[in-house]
């Protein structure tokens, strides 16, 4: 086992700018953490869930206040070789983990564990790349336009997203840095056709196009929008058209 004083210091130094301060500046400017939580971080085995993990042990030691910081991962039926392979993983990344079979769904088993084990809040892994590959999925196959949150209240909980300004390629660049061998899920066929399409786009079109689809959800103009849905209730353009 290597020691983790080199995980600490590579994203401290190496890595300072690129992944510990977005990880700060995303907990700072959408209010993530605040004294007194009782954090539940969700490891999966993967890079993005790992690095997480490792972010917050390094901020637990030099954050001015206090928190509570807790890790599960959901055993989802893996196969023995599979599971001792991510069981490893937590071990050389000294991530104290609580295990637990999976339930129903991987939500709705993190929910329960987090109200029986008094959490406040849950993070998970979702970093910038997710987010604008999930806006662009709503709007080319749902007809809608949505995108990941930072932040959210499930079911009297809050789950929250502190990789939110890390992009994939630097998680990708720490993971292949230490040569961790992770356990990534194979994507389905709609988010890889989403990934694949943004590199063209960025490549043959525009070098802002990331910038711009992530932007994009913090600038809708309701004023040029055809109709949106508010608490579950549609507005539709005619309707709001006559009241201007």
């Amino acid at each position: 086992m290597r020691e983790t004083n080199a995980f600490e210091q590579s994203l401290t130094r190496k890595y300072r700018a690129k992944i510990w301060s977005k990880f700060v500046s995303a907990l700072k400017d959408y209010t993530l953490l605040k004294p007194n939580d009782r954090l539940l971080v969700c490891l999966s085995g993967g890079k993005d869930s790992l690095i997480l993990g490792r972010l917050f042990v390094q901020l637990l030691k030099h954050s001015d206040f206090d928190f509570k910081l807790e890790f599960l991962f959901v055993n989802s039926n893996l196969k023995d070789d599979e599971l001792n392979k991510i069981r490893d993983l937590f071990k050389e990344l000294e991530l104290d983990i609580n295990e637990v079979k999976l339930e129903n769904s991987i939500m709705s088993t993190i929910l329960g564990y987090a109200k029986k084990n008094g959490n406040n809040k849950i993070a998970l892994g979702n970093h910038y790349d997710d987010v604008i590959e999930a806006t662009l999925s709503s709007v080319l196959n749902e007809g809608t336009f949505e995108t990941i949150l930072p932040k959210e209240k499930v079911d009297g909980l809050e789950i929250i997203r502190p990789l939110f300004y890390v992009r994939e390629k630097d998680i990708g660049s720490w993971k292949d840095y230490h040569e961790l061998q992770t356990y990534e899920e194979e994507l389905s066929e709609t988010k890889q056709f989403s990934k694949d399409l943004i590199k063209r786009l960025f490549k043959d079109y525009n070098i802002q196009v990331e910038k711009n689809i992530f932007s994009a959800a913090g600038n809708v103009t309701l004023d040029m929008i055809i109709g949106y849905i508010k608490d579950g209730k549609k507005k539709d353009f005619i309707k709001y058209y006559e009241e201007i």
